[in-house]
């Protein structure tokens, strides 16, 4: 059947923390807030972007993890007043035998949506994270070419 379940903090739930294949010290925060070598951040000022109020930055960033000490990296980043994220970014890295340029921008924004496109469709059934995950581990041992008991004993001749 078709189920779904909320990831709370209820006793009948499970923090996504808590999941498995997660490492324990998995923080969300962490994805988002880890510092890279040598940033730095200057704003730019406000300007208007598609008839919207945008704060735009600069960041700069230089020989960060993973990258060629001589890589430079360069984003423009536009956040929007209102809705407090970005809506516009160009981005350049430049080492020293290329330069590459890609920008991202939000056009067409709405800020109101129709509720029903939240809605649960009405075929689901809600149940608790440990019986999702029960589903979802009885899923993957069914799975084509999983091994089962039944297999893996063979036959004797």
């Amino acid at each position: 059947g078709k189920l779904y379940a909320e990831v709370t903090n209820e006793a009948e739930g499970t923090v996504p923390g808590s999941l498995p294949n997660l490492p324990e010290d998995f923080a969300p925060d962490r994805l988002i807030n880890e510092s890279r070598t040598e940033a730095r951040y200057e704003k730019l000022g406000v300007e208007e972007l598609n008839g919207r109020s945008a704060t735009k930055y600069r960041v700069s960033i230089t020989g960060a993890e993973k990258l060629d000490q001589s890589t430079q990296i360069d984003q423009l980043i536009w956040i929007d007043e209102h809705l407090g994220m970005p809506v516009k970014s160009e981005t350049t890295s430049k080492t020293d035998s290329y330069v590459t340029t890609y920008t991202m921008e939000m056009l067409d924004i709405k800020e109101e949506a129709d509720q029903s496109l939240f809605a649960v469709p009405q075929d689901y059934k809600r149940v608790a994270m440990k019986e999702m995950l029960a589903q979802m581990a009885a899923s993957k041992a069914a799975a084509p070419g999983a091994v089962t008991g039944e297999k893996a004993q063979g036959k004797e001749d």
